[in-house]
């Protein structure tokens, strides 16, 4: 992971723990199963992103220990993929990413819930709203931290300025600590790039 080892610090402490496909991979297998067209193919077409850098994107921003050379690929990307990462870094998952999250989330809990009421000793503390907020929370922040530390990867005046575009804005502060950092790893302007 280089760069990311080096710069930027992990939010595996804040997010939550899932198992099986990342929800990219949910998303796509669900639009190819569909055959329809969705709001995400749409700003795929509409920008003219290639669906195998899309992929990428996506396979760096859901990876859960990102050992598979998931950076690399967006990497190799390059600075085509600065206007996917800079929408990921300001907006976030998707809805559609956020939907299938939330249906995750709440079969989760009520299969948490029932496990519960089998085994009296193994009790689920908060109500469903909080369990889905905090775990939302989470997965919003970690799209965001690692769309910002792929740009810093890549970066270029286009990537920097992406950076220094959300840096004006206000978000949780794990977020706002990756996008310091990110800025940080940045030669001062005029001279060069990161490395």
């Amino acid at each position: 992971m280089g760069w990311i080892a080096r710069h930027c610090c992990p939010l595996a402490a804040a997010t939550p723990p899932r198992r099986g496909l990342p929800l990219a991979a949910v998303a796509l297998a669900s639009l190819l199963v569909a055959g329809s067209s969705s709001a995400a193919e749409d700003e795929v077409a509409e920008n003219g992103w290639e669906p195998s850098a899309m992929q990428a994107v996506s396979g760096w921003l859901d990876c859960e220990e990102c050992r598979e050379g998931q950076i690399d690929a967006v990497m190799a990307g390059g600075e085509s993929l600065v206007p996917a990462l800079e929408a990921a870094l300001l907006g976030g998952p998707s809805d559609a990413q956020r939907d299938l999250l939330t249906r995750h989330l709440v079969s989760n809990y009520l299969s948490l819930k029932d496990y519960e009421r089998e085994h009296g000793d193994a009790v689920v503390s908060g109500g469903l709203q909080d369990y889905v907020g905090q775990y939302a929370a989470n997965y919003d922040a970690q799209v965001r931290a690692r769309a910002a530390m792929a740009l810093a990867a890549i970066g270029g005046a286009r990537a920097r300025a992406a950076l220094e575009s959300a840096r004006s804005r206000s978000f949780r502060s794990d977020v706002e600590e990756v996008l310091d950092k990110a800025l940080a790893a940045f030669p001062p302007a005029g001279a060069g790039t990161v490395d």
